[in-house]
């Protein structure tokens, strides 16, 4: 029982690794140029202590290109900065169309924080289907 037990277990990590890595994975299509803005937020004295209220906002700036040859529609690119997120929504990006972006203001309690992209998500447009 014990020996089919951990080849279940192992055939299902298997198969998580293959979807998540192989299937799930897209092809990379947009290329991302960034920085990122920290302003101390108003009516905020960094000398009281408070648990709750965040003192720095935290805005990403910058440009978006599609890189693919066939346009895109409803892009998101999420960014985690310090303990917050903040987002880019874009309607359309064409095929070698460059936007520029503002993304929504993370709430930290940091003015030096590290940020990273942790998600990009688009749609093909109503009836498009993607060359092979």
């Amino acid at each position: 029982m014990s020996k089919f037990l951990l080849t279940v277990i192992i055939l299902g990590a298997i198969g998580y690794l293959v979807y998540t890595y192989v299937i799930e994975r897209k092809p990379d299509v947009i290329e991302v140029h960034d920085k990122i803005e920290v302003t101390k937020m108003p009516n905020y004295d960094v000398n009281i202590q408070s648990v709750s209220a965040p003192l720095y906002s935290a805005v990403i700036s910058g440009s978006v290109k599609n890189i693919a040859d066939f346009p895109l529609v409803n892009v998101n690119i999420t960014y985690e900065v310090a303990n917050g997120t903040a987002t880019v929504y874009l309607r359309t990006l064409n095929p070698g169309e460059t936007a520029n972006f503002q993304s929504t203001p993370a709430n930290i309690r940091v003015n030096d924080p590290s940020y990273k992209i942790i998600d990009i998500k688009y749609r093909l447009p109503v009836g498009y289907k993607k060359p092979e």
